[in-house]
């Protein structure tokens, strides 16, 4: 039980921990991929954006 009370507590902040990491990931591949190979990756963009709009939407719900 004490685990769920855990992740009933920090759910937000584990979130939000998770996909900033994913954040970072995704772009450090990116500027790898653009720049050492040569070829960027098509879908970092479009998915490093979508990560963000969630990381602003999680953040704000923690902050309130």
């Amino acid at each position: 039980m004490s685990a769920i009370r855990f992740l009933e507590a920090n759910f937000e902040r584990i979130l939000l921990a998770v996909i900033l990491f994913l954040l970072v990931a995704i772009l450090a591949a990116q500027v790898v991929f653009r720049y050492a190979i040569g070829s960027p990756l098509v879908w970092s963009e479009e998915l490093a954006r979508y990560l963000l709009i969630w990381c602003t939407f999680i953040g704000v719900s923690l902050a309130v």
